[in-house]
Parts: C-alpha cells; structure tokens; sequence
C-alpha cells in the first residue's frame, strides 16, 4: 500500500512538470500542499537510496586524487605529474602523430568517408569526409603555392574571418604544405591588423606588392588553380612552427606567439592522458560545435583532438544569438566553453528558478541536493529521475547528447562548476594555460568532483611557483608566480626578442604574471594577479581582477571594472548592470524608468554597492580592497565600444581614458563622506 501511494504520487509530480505555467496555478489547486511536500520528500529518499546503492557514472582518476602531483626534490618546489613516466616530459600520445598535420591524417585513416568538417545552417549541418576534406584543403595549398608560396619554408598564411567551413580548410591546407598560420581576429580593427601584417611581411614582399599591386582571389578560383597544379604534400616536422598566434593584450601591440607542431602536440597528449575515460574517450564520431575563436589557441586545440580520432567538427552560423539553436541542430559530445558563456548560464536557470513557483523551487533545489550527494561519492551520471524532472529542459537546450565539457581561458566559479555537473550530468574538466604554454598546463582530473582549483600539472610540462615579495607571496609557503617549463612552451614571440626575455628567463621558466597556490591533494589553485596591481597610498597593494571576480557573483551586475590609484587609500568601481535582473528587481521595488534612467538611480546605486560588500566580505576582502563608491554604467564593456580584447578581457587603460571623470568624482564623494 505504501509503494502504491509513493507511485501515484511520483506520477502526479511527472505530469506537474509538464504543466504549462499559465495553467499551472489551476492544476495546484486541485493538489494540497503537504502531499506534494511528501511526495517529494519520498521520491528523495527513495532516490537517495536506489543512487546509494549504485555506482554506474563513477570515474576512475588517472591518479591518486590525494596526490595528484608530484614536488621533485630541492628547494625550487617544482612539481610535476604522476603521469610522467621514467621523469621523462611526456611530447606526444601516439608515435605516429608528432605534428599537427600527423593528427589530421591519424583521423583520415580511421574513416575517410566518415564526416570530418560542416557549415551549420538554416536548415541543418552540411558535412564534408575526411577524403572531401583532405582534397580540398590539398588544392587550396596547392593554389596557394602556385601564387608564391614556398612549402616547406614556413611561409605565412593570415587568415581573417570568423569560424566556418573554409577556416578549417585553409588551416587544413597548410598542414599539408608546411605553412605557417596566422589567425587575425575578425575583431582586431584595421590599426592592430595593420600592425600585425607590417610586422609579418618583409621588405621585399612589401616592394613587389607595390609593384603588382594587391591581387584579390576567391577560394573557388584558388581551388581551380591548385587542381590545375596539384603538388604531393610537403609535411612539418615537429620543430617547425605551426603557427604565430597573436596575443591582444590590454595595453600595447599584440605579440605573435610561435608555436611549433611539437607544442601543441604535447598538449593535445596531455590532454589526452590525463582526461581519457571509457565513458568519455575521443573516438570516432564525437561532435564539437566551433564557435569559440579560432584565432585562439585554445579552439584550435579543440578541433586537433577532434579530427585526431576520427571526429567531425560543426561551424556555427556566426551568429551569437543562434548559438543554442545550432547546438540543438549539432547535438555535440563535446561543449568547450568558457566562463564568461557558462557563468552566464548558471545565473539566468538560477534567476529563472527563483522566480518560478514553490515547487518547481523545491523540485529544483531537490534534485540538486540529489546530484551533489552523488558527485561526493564520485557519481556524473545524467539518466536519473531528477534529470527527467528537473533538469531536462537543460540538457534539451544544449543539444541533449553532452557527454564532457572543458572551460579555459578564466577561472570557473566553484557554484557554476557544481552546477553544470549536476544539471548537465557530465564531467567538466577545466584548464589552465596560456597561448605561451602551448595553451594549456593544468587540467582538473575525471572522479576529482571538487571545485575551486583548476587541477594538477599535464605530463608535458613542470610547474613551479616562485616568490612574489611585494604581494607577500613565497614559495615556501606552497604560494608565487606560476612558472611553465617543458616541450609545450612556445619558441618565442615573433620578431620580439627583448619581449621573449622577458617572458622567459635564463633557465627557461616562462613565467605567467598569474599567482598560485598549491593545495594539499597536489592541485593548483589560482588566487591572484601578478600584472595590474596597483599600490595605495598607505602601501597596500591591490589586485583588481581578484576583487573583480569577488563581485561578479552578485546577481545585480554583469560586468565589473576595479581601480586603484598610488595616491588613493582605496578603490573604487564601475559596474555595468544585468539587465534582465535589475529591470524586474527595481519593478517589485517600484523604482521606474528605462534602463538608462535605473542606472542613474540612487537607490538602485546604493543597493548594488551594499551587495557587492557583502559579497567582498563574505569572500574575506580587507576594507582597502573595497570599492568605496560605484559609477553605474549602462552600455556593457565589449569589442565594439573598445573596452574589451578579442578574448573579452577588459582593457584597462581603455577604461580609466573613458571613465577619468567619473573615477575623480567618485574619490572626491567618498572622501567627502569619510568612506
């Protein structure tokens, strides 16, 4: 009688997931309160029990997850993976794979009329084979040789354009030849492009160009001219370069960051080790959607695991806004990502959950509870009841097939970590790296499910902190500057030697600006900022980018911009608001006005600045670190308006130029109030 009454009830609860909103109200009506409590609390513990009992989802780490790094002997603190066999670094996963160009033909044996590259469109994904692939790409560069371009010389090649089919074929292409790739962002703006070409072309070049002027070709006719010229490949060796990616740093011109074919292959074998898992191994078949930049290292990464195995990538249609949509066409395995999208992701299910009704909270909030418990006991698994109930839509949006996501480029807030992993119901991995490092170092490990850390050293590379005494930051307290040192480091910065000696010293640590923190199980935690710090007045020195990622946890604001000054005793901020928070917020406090006109509102001002102490003193902030006073902006810092690089990190400079005014009136209004 008891099970009965637990099925009728579990029955009731399927069918309220189904209810539409607007009919929602009616249908609770016709139930009382404490049997849908009960309900749910007996489908909990029965859950709870069924899960207890099961260990299907479990991962078995690569390593022993109490020590999943190794400190070598001395007194430099360097530490190193369990994974390195005989201390030796580890330069590739297979023998037969030691370029890039390696791996593109390792994926054309396993299938070569499997599906490799495809254009999403209005109407789906039109894929192109391997072979396709293969003999496209063979005469492009065959094209590309026929006007100039020597194989084998580690000619340049830019490429300026979004991600799309015809990026991966050109790359593809001078794989074959041995070209070198030089990825320009489609946001750069003509005064950086400019740069970067005048720093790539010689003399000699720029004299011939005079001479016959700028020749324009389409891809179709270029195509036409290598089939008509068709050459036998010329293939890289791991020591050539395989490209010169641009790093858009906030102040100054970009530098070009040699990466050789042996780099990157390190990497991708690192990867590979440390994330390879029966559940979610690379194999033939497995889908990415390409949308994150290709002139980044870290997509191109992507795609070289990928077609490695046999895979087939998806370009997206360009559009942002039509990104969930050709998820939904594409159906990945795989989603990388970056915390900017997947933060993002948390805080609008998060918004949406607390403004949903009582028991869609209570189902949500339930099930959550469900899939943290598992994830203690080392469980991903994304078939449970809760999945049905509360987390399928979810899953729906992203495609409905995810089965591992990676995030790079920012730390990870620990909250969306969790999140993801329980909703989603995959691993998700982050890294940790640099486009100098060959663009990723660290890796957090399957079965580890904790968050807050971006895991133990690749077994291509060693990692060392060293001391940082202005931040009060030594070694020997597991604490200092993140330092790379192995084959996935990159050659150098193009026709820069005085910046390549800076980043690298005489021993041959690259040397990150980034501040870490060796935690106790042998991972890396990132805990501040060497570059952007400022010092106050009283000699406190300030990381804006700690406090910065301190305050965007507040629901109120979307992005946030810290600054200090040597004359100032304490900080202060701009912030751009959440719209889609703030608008209904300011509505139930019956604050009115548009956007624009909330922004400039005192109250809503003195709210934010309330929350985000609050948030800076739960995260243990000292009183110096605290923005004083706000400036409540209304336009969000992008590439356009010229606030933020092509990898959406904020430009300093840019901002203090823009926002000089309102940072005086806001030291002069705090002061005046004694803040």
């Amino acid at each position: 009688m008891q099970y009965s009454i637990l099925t009728t009830r579990f029955v009731l609860l399927v069918a309220l997931e189904n209810v539409s909103d607007p009919g929602m109200s009616a249908a609770l009506e016709l139930i009382s309160e404490p049997l849908v409590v009960t309900a749910l609390g007996a489908v909990a513990l029965t859950t709870a029990y069924m899960m207890s009992q099961s260990t299907k989802g479990r991962q078995v780490p690569p390593v022993d997850l109490k020590k999943q790094s190794i400190e070598l002997p001395g007194d430099e603190h360097i530490h190193v993976s369990p994974l390195m066999k005989d201390g030796k670094y580890m330069e590739y996963r297979y023998e037969d794979v030691r370029t890039v160009y390696d791996s593109f033909m390792h994926g054309l044996k396993v299938n070569e009329d499997a599906d490799c590259m495809g254009q999403c469109t209005d109407k789906g994904v039109d894929w192109m084979s391997f072979k396709e692939v293969y003999e496209s790409a063979q005469r492009l560069g065959s094209g590309l040789v026929a006007k100039g371009l020597e194989p084998g010389k580690e000619a340049l090649v830019g490429i300026y354009a979004q991600n799309r089919l015809q990026w991966g074929l050109i790359e593809t292409s001078c794989l074959i030849y041995s070209l070198v790739s030089v990825p320009l962002y489609d946001t750069l703006g003509p005064d950086i492009c400019t740069f970067i070409i005048n720093q790539e072309v010689t003399q000699e070049v720029k004299d011939k160009a005079k001479e016959t002027e700028v020749e324009i070709i389409l891809l179709t006719d270029l195509e036409e001219l290598g089939r008509e010229n068709l050459l036998d490949p010329v293939p890289p060796k791991p020591e050539d370069l395989y490209t010169i990616c641009y790093t858009s740093g906030t102040t100054g011109s970009p530098k070009g960051a040699m990466i050789s074919h042996g780099n990157i292959i390190a990497s991708s074998g690192g990867v590979q080790m440390m994330s390879e898992q029966p559940s979610m191994k690379f194999r033939p078949g497995i889908t990415i959607l390409s949308y994150l930049p290709l002139a980044h290292l870290y997509e191109r990464l992507n795609e070289i695991l990928v077609t490695m195995h046999g895979g087939r990538i998806a370009y997206y249609r360009g559009d942002v806004k039509l990104i969930m949509e050709d998820l939904q066409n594409v159906q990945p395995m795989g989603f990388p990502s970056v915390p900017r999208l997947l933060n993002r992701v948390y805080d609008k299910v998060m918004q949406g959950v607390n403004s949903s009704n009582w028991i869609k909270r209570k189902m949500f909030f339930y099930a959550l509870s469900s899939k943290k418990a598992d994830l203690d006991r080392g469980i991903i698994r994304n078939d449970t009841i809760w999945d049905k109930l509360a987390f399928k839509r979810i899953q729906t949006l992203m495609g409905g097939q995810i089965e591992i996501m990676f995030s790079g480029a920012a730390p990870l807030s620990p909250e969306t970590m969790t999140f993801l992993r329980c909703a989603v119901g995959c691993p998700v991995l982050e890294g940790y790296g640099q486009t100098e490092s060959g663009v990723i170092s660290t890796l957090t490990l399957p079965g580890d499910h904790t968050a807050g850390h971006v895991g133990p050293p690749l077994p291509c590379n060693a990692i060392k902190l060293v001391d940082v005494p202005e931040m009060e930051y030594l070694a020997k307290d597991q604490k200092g500057e993140i330092c790379f040192k192995g084959p996935n480091v990159f050659k150098g910065y193009w026709k820069d030697p005085e910046k390549t000696k800076e980043a690298v010293d005489e021993d041959g640590w690259l040397h990150s600006g980034d501040i870490g923190e060796w935690l106790p199980n042998g991972t890396l935690k990132i805990i501040d900022r060497r570059k952007h710090i400022f010092k106050l007045a009283q000699g406190e020195y300030l990381a804006p980018e700690k406090i910065e990622n301190i305050y965007l946890q507040s629901l109120f604001i979307e992005q946030a911009w810290v600054h200090g000054e040597s004359l100032q005793s304490f900080a202060v901020a701009v912030v751009v608001p959440d719209r889609e928070f703030l608008e209904p917020w300011a509505k139930k406090q019956q604050i009115t006005g548009d956007f624009k006109a909330l922004c400039k509102h005192k109250k809503i001002k003195e709210a934010i600045l309330k929350d985000l102490s609050e948030k800076g003193k739960k995260a243990g902030l000292k009183s110096f670190e605290q923005a004083k006073d706000i400036t409540v902006f209304n336009e969000p810092f992008s590439v356009e308006n010229g606030l933020m690089t092509p990898t959406f990190k904020i430009k300093r400079p840019a901002l203090k130029k823009k926002f000089q005014t309102e940072i005086q009136n806001m030291y002069a209004a705090a002061t005046q109030n004694k803040i």
